[in-house]
């Protein structure tokens, strides 16, 4: 299942870990549980949500405005070593 959260990126999948920086604490959270707090489990509307983000050439915090599902879509993987990376689709930018 493909999950976006809405800043200007393709999709990743709902298992992949983000870094997420919500009143000056980061952590660590799945696609799908970024989704749910977004619909479902509110957060408190007033703390803006930040995501690790390719912004020119650097990565930086950017606002995530939204979270939304966009269905089953197959995910590239990397091997690396012993580990398997996976997550994006073909359009993630």
């Amino acid at each position: 299942m493909g999950i976006v959260a809405l800043h200007g990126t393709g999709c990743l999948a709902e298992d992949v870990v983000v870094k997420v920086n919500r009143a000056g604490i980061t952590r660590d959270i799945t696609m799908r549980n970024l989704y749910e707090k977004f619909h479902g489990e509110t957060w408190r509307e007033d703390i803006p949500t930040r995501i690790q983000s390719h912004v020119e050439g650097h990565v930086r915090l950017q606002e995530v405005e939204d979270v939304y599902e966009t269905g089953s879509q197959p995910v590239f993987e990397v091997k690396a070593g012993r580990k398997t990376l996976r997550g994006a689709t073909e359009d993630h930018e």
